[in-house]
């Protein structure tokens, strides 16, 4: 079909749209985009994000003034690469120098640097955590060994213990055998912390994974004090008799109940100390807990009406062919909903105090997820236990950089 639209007609109109594009291609050749500049970053290999998850080339941009962000960001990224001085070396030479990353006198500079940075002294508070880094291999060999994994893999592990100090700043880190237990790694790597810092008195905090009785014995006979998560098995004392004494009433958010747990003499001749455990009801915590309990009811009621299949479900009771739902264990499980333990042997210190220790975990956390995720520590590809320790070394260097500079940059209320 011929349109038989004048020619004449057809070059006056893409002359006048060349004129109207002509000054919008003239202004966007010359500036940039905030878009453009984050994806060239990514290009230049900065990627990641930082402590306050906010993502690294986000924040460089956010720090750079409105009118240097139009030149574009290629130009003085790369002479910041420049003024440092910093080569990139070629993968020969660092297979040369890996051995050297993993002696344990490199680990232990790295951890003294990081105790003289931290100045801990008398009562310092310590935070204690364990993770695991799995290896793609089929094959345990008595190091990495599948063992308990959150993320219920099977591949061969090897579990680290990290201690940072009350801000999350990293101070040493020990690979143990991938299946040993949680609590067996705590007091040695506390020990050989404290005796390398000849450091008197410290106060670890872990949550309720590492408060077995024989870490308690250990810790106290290591002069070291303690604040732990503590499980809650049944409804405590306190609080059954604080129901009794106000039937039919809430628990105020945030109230806080005082459990003295002396130490009988038993425990006393076990290396038991006298402790105190601090409970704290959290109204935001029992209505995200009841509602986990709600879901997780209605599917077992669900699986006894054969209206599911059978999964895992801690409120479903199998007797030979019966299923029902446990009422008694949904019963209990409401009644402690909200309710936090803190366990202590600081028994002169104040319940606010302990609570708010225990509540600075979530740094070590950060700088776990720090190391597996941005840092890329897993998997991890080495066979041999040397080359295992290096890697672990150079990622716990790169970890402390990181929190140095962000910490840095806090302090100086930079982006």
């Amino acid at each position: 079909m011929e349109l038989r639209i004048d020619p004449i007609a057809v070059k006056r109109c893409r002359s006048l749209a060349s004129a109207v594009v002509a000054p919008v291609s003239t202004f966007i050749a010359g500036h940039s985009t905030v878009a453009v500049e984050r994806s060239v970053l990514r290009l230049l290999g900065i990627d990641g994000v930082g402590h306050d998850e906010i993502p690294l080339p986000n924040a460089i941009l956010d720090d750079l003034a409105p009118e240097r962000r139009g030149r574009g960001i290629a130009l003085p990224f790369g002479r910041v690469l420049a003024e440092t001085g910093v080569n990139t070396v070629t993968y020969r030479t660092l297979t040369r120098h890996l051995p050297r990353f993993a002696e344990p006198d490199f680990g232990a500079a790295l951890s003294k640097r990081c105790a003289a940075q931290a100045a801990l002294g008398p009562t310092s508070l310590v935070l204690y955590d364990v993770s695991t880094l799995y290896f793609e291999i089929d094959k345990a060999d008595g190091f990495r060994e599948p063992g308990y994994s959150k993320e219920r893999r099977l591949e061969p592990q090897i579990t680290i213990g990290l201690l940072t100090d009350a801000t999350g700043f990293p101070l040493t880190v020990q690979a143990f055998e991938g299946d040993k237990g949680e609590t067996k790694t705590m007091v040695p790597v506390i020990t050989a912390f404290k005796k390398a810092h000849r450091l008197v008195d410290v106060t670890v905090v872990a949550d309720a994974g590492m408060i077995s009785e024989d870490n308690q014995k250990a810790i106290y006979a290591a002069g070291l004090t303690f604040i732990l998560g503590t499980r809650i098995p049944f409804l405590p004392n306190v609080i059954s008799e604080w129901r009794s004494k106000h039937p039919g009433e809430e628990i105020p958010d945030g109230h806080i109940f005082t459990q003295p747990w002396p130490a009988s003499s038993s425990e006393k001749a076990r290396g038991i100390p006298d402790r105190v455990i601090f409970y704290q009801y959290r109204a935001d915590r029992a209505r995200r807990t009841l509602r986990g309990i709600d879901e997780q009811v209605a599917k077992a009621q669900a699986v006894v009406d054969g209206k599911a299949s059978v999964k895992r479900n801690r409120f479903i009771t199998v007797t030979g062919e019966a299923r029902s739902v446990n009422r008694k264990l949904e019963a209990k499980a409401r009644e402690l909903a909200g309710i936090k333990g803190y366990t202590t042997n600081l028994t002169s210190q104040t319940a606010e105090f302990v609570i708010g220790a225990y509540h600075q975990l979530w740094r070590i956390e950060k700088a776990f997820r720090m190391s597996k995720h941005d840092l890329a520590a897993r998997p991890i590809y080495h066979h041999k236990r040397q080359s295992i320790e290096a890697h672990l070394n150079i990622v716990f260097a790169a970890v402390i950089i990181v929190v140095a500079l962000y910490m840095l940059a806090r302090n100086l209320s930079l982006s």
